[in-house]
């Protein structure tokens, strides 16, 4: 069953590839591998922009798919994901590979009851700072086994801003500022 949330990214060209390719997965029971054949395959292209461009450029099919195999056979890809690529390329749609990851990452994600959770702060945060986020941040997303990755941002000023999805929970000192400025810009236009 598709989560309405995600439903109309799923039905989007990249969607339908990463719904496909997430259908394979779960009914061969290599999800996980799948994923880490994208990671694979992306660390190689960017440390070698020749084969990058030359998958990319869909005016090249027929020596792609003749290039492919050989470096999926060297970086050891899982014959589902080389096949999977193979149809990318002779479909011209290579060019919509990190979409397809982003895309397939998430339903796996979701599909695990899993949800990814980017957390900023002005300053690096202790263990015990994270702990009382994290604490926070489970009461927002209920049922959901949280990945959560932090990261410092120095223009925040003071606490903390959150990600996850698209949404953003922005509870920084320089939020209250612009909100503080726009509030007395409309006051001062009266």
């Amino acid at each position: 069953m598709i989560n309405n949330r995600l439903y109309p990214i799923l039905t989007a060209l990249p969607g339908r590839y990463a719904r496909a390719l997430f259908e394979v997965g779960k009914t061969n029971d290599c999800l996980d591998t799948l994923l880490s054949d994208f990671k694979v395959l992306e660390k190689f292209l960017s440390n070698n922009i020749n084969y990058r461009n030359l998958l990319r450029n869909g005016s090249n099919k027929n020596i792609s798919v003749v290039v492919f195999p050989v470096i999926a056979n060297n970086l050891k890809l899982s014959d589902k994901f080389t096949y999977f690529v193979n149809l990318l390329i002779t479909n011209r749609r290579f060019y919509l590979i990190n979409k397809i990851e982003s895309i397939f990452r998430r339903t796996i994600m979701d599909h695990k009851g899993e949800k990814e959770v980017a957390v900023y702060s002005a300053i690096k945060i202790n263990k015990a700072q994270e702990k009382n986020v994290e604490t926070v941040i489970q009461e927002l997303f209920k049922d959901k086994k949280l990945i959560i990755k932090y990261g410092v941002k120095k223009e925040l000023l003071t606490g903390i801003q959150i990600y996850s999805e698209g949404l953003i929970y922005d509870l920084s000192g320089s939020s209250s500022i612009r909100q503080l400025s726009n509030y007395l810009k409309s006051v001062s236009n009266i």
